[in-house]
């Protein structure tokens, strides 16, 4: 290997590094107890190395977002079986969802603090996010869709009862992200709020 592919793979292994670090502390603590000093410290590097690699604490930040996205859709489409119909599909995705959020609660409110933040990042991140989302509301989107083809939900836009499901979704979580997740509140709840989207959905079990 030569000095300059060398010196590629330590810039790439150094930038991993950074986000690993970012992500642990974005999950821990909010955003003004996070500065870069902080990550560079960490990381046992100079605070203007963490410039090389990115512009911002922001950018830092959707570096973050976009990694989580990853993980997330990852998590969705392993929820998912093939064989499984509509209706089972959308209670896996409704658990994925719900879990996930409730693991990563603390990041997920860094995140809905900061959606602001997409004006201020590069064009070419700003759509990754906005591609990431997309791909994961598509899987809401193509399960219903699916549901109303078979039959199991009723005949409505299925764009307009994707974001019905994700909004009442998104209010559940916030609510049950206040909840003691140790006696069982939380995964009642959900169970409480997914029968009452397939009912509205039009499915009767």
């Amino acid at each position: 290997m030569g000095t300059r592919e060398r010196k590629e793979r330590e810039f790439k292994k150094r930038e991993t590094l950074l986000i690993d670090i970012a992500f642990d502390m974005f999950s821990r603590l909010t955003w003004d107890q996070i500065t870069i000093s902080d990550i560079a410290e960490r990381a046992e590097i100079a605070k203007g190395s963490i410039y090389k690699h990115f512009q911002s604490k922001e950018e830092i930040f959707a570096r973050v977002i976009l990694r989580h996205q990853r993980q997330f859709r990852e998590k969705l489409l392993q929820a998912l079986s093939n064989d499984s119909s509509p209706v089972e599909a959308l209670r896996s995705i409704i658990k994925t969802v719900w879990n996930c959020y409730l693991e990563n609660s603390t990041l997920e409110q860094r995140i809905a603090e900061r959606i602001g933040l997409l004006e201020k990042l590069p064009p070419v991140i700003r759509g990754m996010l906005i591609a990431n989302q997309e791909e994961i509301n598509s899987i809401y989107l193509e399960t219903i869709r699916s549901g109303i083809e078979q039959g199991f939900f009723r005949r409505v836009s299925p764009e307009v009862l994707t974001r019905a499901v994700t909004s009442i979704v998104s209010g559940a979580l916030r609510i049950a992200s206040t909840l003691n997740t140790a006696s069982g509140g939380a995964e009642a709840m959900r169970e409480e709020i997914t029968d009452f989207i397939l009912l509205g959905l039009g499915h009767h079990s």
